[in-house]
């Protein structure tokens, strides 16, 4: 695998030349990433301009951050040949026979990854979209929590579906963005973690879902999660899961974060610390998708970031992004006995 560079279309909302990381098979063994550190701080330059709503220092900060992070690495990989894990992405001539393909990286298609190879099975991966929400320089739109609203105006990291004209609404269309990419909309939306009532999951049981009670699924959310929150009274909390999910926070320091709490106390709703807990009714901080710890610490935890992004080196994963999937055609299906796909 050898990685080139072509000039990609530029965003809507950004100007200039764009630099974009093609793979292709041509029979070395090494590859090697064509981006200069110069080209990557003209592009990043671009990106200012629609960032100037960020007018929080604690987000202005991040930003920085984010953006001299992606100009070290991109110069880093300019200097190396690119990562095992960047190499574990496959050109689309290249025939794989897999024990599983999973169609779709989005959030469950991320995780189906990782446990899938973890347990030794050979996995193909196919995504429709591209790679750029973690391993380009454009990934620090899906990166930084505070620049939530900007991957939904690409149509690189937003397929765009819009609802039916609604007759209540004079007509309007409502959008309706989901994620296009690696992570899906785990990478483009607002981060807000809520596990559910545990009546909803019994009336699913009720209606004929049988497993799917909620002493049947609280396990696997204690399994996926790694809370950063100090209050689990209840125990009912996961430590050592891949999923970062950071507690809610006066971040801002405004005095209205307490009042607001306070406010639906006197209102008859009640007030609780964690509406995750045994509680969910009553105002709360919002926990969020957030990485709490590590060198990831402040960044939005994506499915693509916690199951994807680890289980990129293992080799009996492969990754085809880019990739859209018509049908699926059975053993016997096509022109020749034992053809399929």
């Amino acid at each position: 695998l050898a990685v080139s560079e072509t000039d990609g279309e530029s965003p809507d909302k950004l100007g200039g030349s764009l630099v974009t990381p093609v793979v292709s098979l041509q029979g070395e063994r090494s590859p090697r990433f064509q981006m200069t550190w110069l080209r990557t701080k003209e592009a990043i330059r671009f990106t200012v301009s629609p960032l100037t709503y960020l007018y929080t220092l604690q987000g202005a900060t991040a930003l920085a951050m984010a953006m001299r992070a992606a100009v070290r690495t991109a110069a880093r990989r300019a200097e190396r040949p690119a990562s095992a894990a960047f190499s574990r992405f496959l050109s689309a001539s290249t025939t794989v026979e897999a024990d599983y393909v999973i169609v779709g990286a989005g959030s469950a298609g991320c995780v189906l990854a990782n446990r899938l190879t973890a347990a030794g099975a050979d996995v193909v991966l196919l995504e429709a979209g591209g790679s750029g929400t973690i391993d380009s320089w454009k990934s620090l739109f899906t990166r930084l929590p505070t620049a939530l609203s900007i991957p939904m105006h690409f149509s690189e990291f937003n397929w765009g579906f819009m609802a039916e004209p609604e007759e209540r609404l004079n007509g309007k269309s409502i959008t309706c963005p989901r994620g296009r990419g690696l992570g899906g909309s785990s990478s483009i939306n607002g981060m807000v973690y809520v596990r559910g009532h545990p009546c909803d999951y019994a009336a699913w049981e009720e209606a004929g879902a049988a497993g799917w009670g909620w002493p049947d699924v609280a396990p696997y959310f204690k399994r996926m999660e790694n809370w950063g929150g100090d209050d689990d009274q209840d125990g009912l909390r996961g430590k050592e899961g891949p999923l970062h999910v950071k507690d809610g926070e006066n971040a801002l320091g405004t005095p209205l974060f307490d009042l607001w709490a306070e406010a639906c106390k006197q209102a008859g709703y009640g007030r609780v610390s964690d509406y995750n807990g045994v509680r969910q009714e009553g105002g709360a901080p919002m926990p969020m998708t957030v990485f709490h710890s590590g060198p990831n610490k402040g960044q939005r935890c994506s499915t693509a970031a916690a199951y994807l992004k680890p289980a990129m080196s293992r080799p009996n994963l492969n990754v085809l992004t880019n990739a859209s999937v018509a049908r699926v055609m059975w053993v016997g299906e096509g022109e020749g006995e034992g053809e399929g796909a």
